[in-house]
C-alpha cells in the first residue's frame, strides 16, 4: 500500500473535532456513516437536498423566470427503485496526499469541490436507482498514489456488492478522477466476474481523457450497434465551449497527446430527436444556495475533436459560460449540463434491462 501524505495535528486541532473521530487520512470503514457521500440507509435526506427545487425557463424577453406549470417535482424514492448506482467522485480536496472527503456534508456550497456539487451529479441516476457514493481516499489535487485510492474504492466496491440482493441490477457511473477508477474496476473486478457483467445495465464515466481498451469484453463503448439485450454500453463524454481548443482543456491535459475516446452526446438520448432535457445549477432561492433545473438554455450539443461543444441559446451565454474555466473547459459540469437527459436515459436503460431479464417493470 502506497504512502498516505497529510499533517494529522492539523486535523486533530479543527474546530469541532471530535475525540478518536475519523480523519481524512484514516483507513476508511465502508460499513460505517462518515466514509458514505449518498447511501440510501445512511443519509437519504441527502438526495432530497440535491435534488431540483424549481425548474427555470428563459422567457421570450431574454429574462430567466420561475416555470409556474412545473409538470416535473422531483420527489426520487429509493425504495422503490429499480436498480443501483455505484458512484465515484471526482477530485474535492488539495494539498498533496491521499484524503477521504469525509464530515464535510453542511458546508457552504462554494464550488465543484464542495460535497453538495458532488451530489448533485449523484441525482442524475436517482430517478431510477438507489445511491451508494463512498468517500475513498482520493488523490488529492496536488498529487497522491491512485493505487491506494483504488485500494478504497475496491473495498467500497465490495461493501456495495455485499449490501444488494445478488439478482439486483446495477450501474457503475463516475466523474473525473472516479471514472479513472471506474476504468481499473470494471476491467479488473467487474469484467472477470461472468455474474457481476449479467447484473451490469450501463457504465457512465465522463471527465477522463483515457481508457482501456475493452474491445475484448462485452462492454462496447456507447453508440456502438449492439442488442440492449446482449451488451452494456459504456458512456463517455467531456463538455467545452464550441470555441475550446481541446489541448487545453482538462482531458487534453490527462490524454497527455493520445487519441481520447469516442465521445457520448447526450442529447442523443431524449428519444433520438437530439433535445436537451435541462441542465442542474446552482442558484440562489430565498438566499441559498439550492439546485434549480434550467430547462431551455441549451440550443445544440455537438461532438467534435473528441469534445461535446455546448452552445447556449441566445439570451443564455452568461449563465453557460461562467461554468467554464481555462479556454471555455467545463469539466465541472459535465454531468449538470445533461443532467435531465441523462436521467431520461437511466430509466429507459434500467426498464429495458428488467424486461430483458423477464422481470415485470413497475
Amino acid at each position: 500500500m502506497g504512502q498516505v501524505a497529510g499533517c494529522e495535528p492539523c486535523w486533530r486541532n479543527r474546530a469541532g473535532y471530535k475525540v478518536n473521530a475519523p480523519l481524512p487520512t484514516d483507513l476508511p470503514d465502508f460499513k460505517s456513516p462518515p466514509y458514505w457521500l449518498a447511501h440510501p440507509v445512511h443519509h437519504p435526506e441527502r438526495l432530497r437536498e440535491a435534488l431540483p427545487v424549481a425548474t427555470y425557463a428563459l422567457s421570450p424577453g431574454g429574462s430567466m423566470l420561475e416555470a409556474v406549470d412545473q409538470h416535473q417535482v422531483f420527489r426520487d424514492d429509493e425504495q422503490s427503485a429499480l436498480a443501483d448506482v455505484f458512484y465515484l467522485h471526482g477530485t474535492m480536496e488539495g494539498g498533496g496526499g491521499n484524503k477521504a472527503s469525509i464530515n464535510r456534508w453542511g458546508e457552504p456550497w462554494n464550488g465543484p469541490s464542495c460535497p453538495q456539487h458532488q451530489m448533485t451529479m449523484v441525482t442524475a441516476f436517482t430517478g431510477a436507482c438507489r445511491a451508494f457514493a463512498p468517500l475513498y481516499r482520493q488523490a488529492s489535487g496536488m498529487g497522491g498514489d491512485f493505487n491506494l485510492a483504488y485500494e478504497d474504492v475496491l473495498s467500497a466496491f465490495e461493501q456495495f456488492l455485499s449490501e444488494l440482493p445478488a439478482w439486483r441490477p446495477f450501474l457503475l457511473a463516475g466523474h473525473s478522477q472516479g471514472s479513472m477508477h471506474l476504468d481499473r474496476l470494471l476491467s479488473e473486478r467487474v469484467a472477470t466476474d461472468p455474474v457481476l457483467v449479467s447484473r451490469l445495465v450501463a457504465m457512465y464515466a465522463p471527465g477522463t481523457g483515457r481508457w482501456t481498451n475493452l474491445s475484448f469484453l462485452p462492454l462496447p463503448l456507447e453508440g456502438a450497434a449492439a442488442d440492449p439485450c446482449a451488451a452494456v454500453p459504456v458512456a463517455l463524454w467531456a463538455a467545452a465551449r464550441p470555441e475550446a481548443d481541446r489541448k487545453q482543456t482538462l482531458l487534453g491535459w490527462m490524454s497527455r497527446g493520445a487519441e481520447p475516446p469516442p465521445c457520448s452526446n447526450p442529447c442523443t438520448w431524449a428519444g433520438g430527436r437530439g433535445s436537451h432535457l435541462g441542465a442542474l445549477l446552482p442558484r440562489e432561492v430565498c438566499g441559498n444556495i439550492r439546485p434549480v433545473l434550467y430547462s431551455n438554455i441549451v440550443q445544440k450539443a455537438e461532438v467534435r475533436d473528441g469534445l461535446i461543444r455546448v452552445h447556449p441559446v441566445q439570451g443564455a451565454e452568461d449563465l453557460i459560460q461562467k461554468l467554464g474555466f481555462g479556454v471555455g473547459d467545463y469539466h465541472a459540469y459535465d454531468i449538470h449540463l445533461f443532467w435531465g437527459n441523462i436521467r431520461h436515459h437511466v430509466l429507459e436503460q434500467v426498464r429495458a434491462f428488467i424486461e430483458c431479464q423477464g422481470q415485470n417493470v413497475a
